[in-house]
């Protein structure tokens, strides 16, 4: 990637493996209020661990949010709209 270029990483509400690195190597990363992100699913942490997860935290992407994960959360009819409000104000 070249140095003067800009990344916005836009997750949906599941997003495991490869695509978290991408997620995270955006300038500004935009998700869905429910998204979870990570480098592995619910299904193989159970399976590593051999314990039952709690169920799925619906604030997932306001957490990510918080903690400085995320820059952004908007729904996903309303990203397309989110990301021209960014450009405008980066341009």
């Amino acid at each position: 990637m070249r140095q003067d270029s800009f990344y916005i990483s836009a997750g949906r509400s599941y997003n495991w493996r490869s695509y978290s690195f991408f997620c995270y190597a955006g300038d500004i990363i935009v998700t869905e209020p429910g998204a979870l992100i990570g480098f592995a699913g619910p299904r193989v942490i159970e399976q590593t661990v051999n314990q039952k997860l709690p169920k799925r935290v619906p604030e997932g992407g306001i957490f990510l949010l918080e903690h400085g994960m995320v820059d952004v959360i908007a729904e996903r009819r309303e990203l397309k709209t989110m990301i021209y409000r960014i450009l405008e104000k980066l341009i």
